[in-house]
């Protein structure tokens, strides 16, 4: 008989346990040791414990991450101005490039009437949120 379970056996153990099985009926019905039954399956409940609750702290996190992230965007898009389109027709209409500044972000439009648009975005306190 092998010194250590097989990670079958373990689920295998795992299972009678759930079902209600003590230790020691686990052990006898798999020819084991109890006490080998009792100190794997424990070891094993600790490790899902601790997993579950490293999982739910991360689930935490990250929603005030996402909380956080979201509330730094929607004050960033709401101090930007909407361009007018007039204000577009008559940049079109000259020669040369010219420029719009919103919070944020430049607007460019060329002598073509190419429209770019720069956000910058590295002065929020949530680019750090984003890398």
């Amino acid at each position: 008989m092998p010194k250590k379970p097989t990670s079958r056996l373990l689920a295998q153990w795992r299972q009678l346990a759930a079902e209600g099985l003590s230790y020691r009926e686990v052990g006898e019905r798999t020819e084991w040791d109890y006490r080998t039954v009792r100190k794997y399956l424990e070891k094993d409940f600790e490790r899902d414990e601790t997993y579950e609750i490293r999982r739910d702290l991360f689930k935490e996190r990250l929603g005030q991450h996402w909380d956080m992230l979201t509330t730094e965007v929607r004050q960033a898009l709401g101090g930007l101005r909407m361009l007018d389109p007039w204000d577009l027709l008559e940049w079109m209409g000259r020669e040369g490039p010219v420029e719009f500044l919103a919070p944020g972000s430049t607007v460019t439009v060329d002598a073509k009437g190419n429209l770019t648009v720069s956000a910058a975005a590295r002065h929020l306190r949530s680019w750090s949120l984003l890398l």
